[in-house]
């Protein structure tokens, strides 16, 4: 799946935010909380169609479901709706229909997410003889500016997730805060009906071992594991091979199970010793779960935030050159954040030996008064680019 625009409503501090035009590969700059880690989140959720429990994965990053962790059997209505109402402007559920979620292109949602009230009714269903065959419960929605209707016993909350951009033909589902099955899984995603669009995300901070491990597992002994143990070489030439060892972990004395993990170690040219990963730094490290995370979003989105975590200048060209060209490999868009002038300008290097495929981006605040400050993107052409590479953009 390719974006050709953005179009983000109504998702955090989204209120509507419209990106034109994107490119293969594309560079999302911009001030600290100007919402550049809320368009991937939005992305992410987008790839993932909505499933629920991505969406408690994404409030859990933020501490958003502090009240949702202590009893997972014991949730209550209350709690559950703590922690959905952070995906809305404002922190709170909207006071009518018409604000819902929506993500997609400028021309069409691709998924819509809304916070309904409802009751649900029985109905009876009988054969041809009137003998009762099953019961039907049927959910009816109540308007928001219904008062009555709201404060009837019975009522709950839900949130209906459709996707598709035609709602004749789009998939809807429920997943009401009163049923902790149903909000942390459904049958549309666990039977495949809704597959997923593959994408990868590479957080601000390191991923864990053990997530490398299993990565590197995928791309052990095959055409790939070249392509990675090349990107490692940008910053250590001398580089000849990787593999992940099991080593014990340290644990308390009063503990008397050890336990064990994986942890990377690398081979250097002249020498047969093995060395720690993480004790050649942190660009070694950056590259490696970059370039692992790229395999498994093969056709779908590459996600990265803060792209020059650990990476010194001298080499992120040569990365972004990587990216484009694994991107293109791969049928990939990435979709990565900075607010390193380092960063955008080798990124302008890297795209002009890549013409139409890297778009930048920045987020900032509108100064027009109609629009009240809302978010809005600038999008730099080629030539704007070249230029902000050579001049100093405003991103922090």
């Amino acid at each position: 799946m390719r974006l050709n625009s953005l179009r983000i409503r109504n998702f955090r501090m989204l209120d509507d935010f419209q990106v034109p035009s994107l490119g293969r590969v594309n560079l999302i700059v911009g001030r600290n909380n100007s919402g550049k880690s809320t368009v991937l989140e939005a992305i992410r959720i987008l790839a993932a169609r909505g499933n629920p429990r991505l969406l408690i994965s994404v409030l859990t990053d933020h501490d958003e479901t502090a009240l949702l962790e202590s009893d997972p059997m014991g949730l209550g209505e209350e709690q559950i709706a703590h922690g959905f109402k952070y995906l809305f402007p404002e922190r709170r559920f909207p006071a009518t229909e018409d604000c819902a979620i929506r993500i997609g292109d400028t021309n069409s949602d691709l998924l819509k997410i809304e916070h309904l009230f409802f009751r649900t009714e029985s109905e009876e269903v009988r054969d041809e003889e009137g003998e009762l065959f099953e019961n039907r419960h049927k959910r009816i929605l109540i308007s928001k500016s219904d008062p009555d209707g709201l404060s009837a016993e019975g009522v709950e909350q839900a949130l209906r997730i459709s996707n598709g951009s035609n709602p004749a033909i789009s998939r809807s589902t429920f997943i009401e805060f009163g049923s902790v099955r149903s909000r942390l899984r459904h049958a549309l995603w666990d039977a495949g009906v809704l597959s997923e669009i593959p994408c990868s995300y590479i957080p601000t901070h390191f991923i864990s071992q053990a997530d490398l491990s299993d990565l590197w597992d995928r791309v052990s002994l095959t055409s790939f594991e070249e392509k990675v143990l090349g990107a490692m070489r940008l910053i250590e030439p001398r580089l000849r091979g990787m593999a992940f060892i099991k080593a014990p972990l340290a644990v308390p004395a009063t503990n008397m199970r050890r336990t064990e993990t994986r942890i990377p170690v690398v081979r250097l040219e002249g020498s047969d010793e093995r060395i720690p990963l993480n004790s050649m730094g942190d660009g070694m490290l950056r590259i490696l779960q970059l370039v692992l995370a790229i395999l498994p979003a093969q056709g779908g989105f590459l996600l990265i935030d803060e792209f020059e975590n650990g990476l010194y200048y001298g080499v992120q060209e040569a990365v972004w050159e990587m990216v484009f060209e694994l991107a293109a490999e791969l049928d990939i868009q990435v979709f990565a954040t900075t607010h390193s002038q380092d960063c955008i300008r080798s990124f302008a290097q890297a795209s002009q030996k890549h013409p139409e495929e890297g778009v930048l981006f920045k987020l900032s605040r509108s100064r027009a008064v109609s629009d009240e400050k809302k978010v809005i993107a600038t999008v730099y052409s080629e030539e704007q680019l070249a230029l902000a590479s050579e001049t100093e953009m405003e991103v922090r």
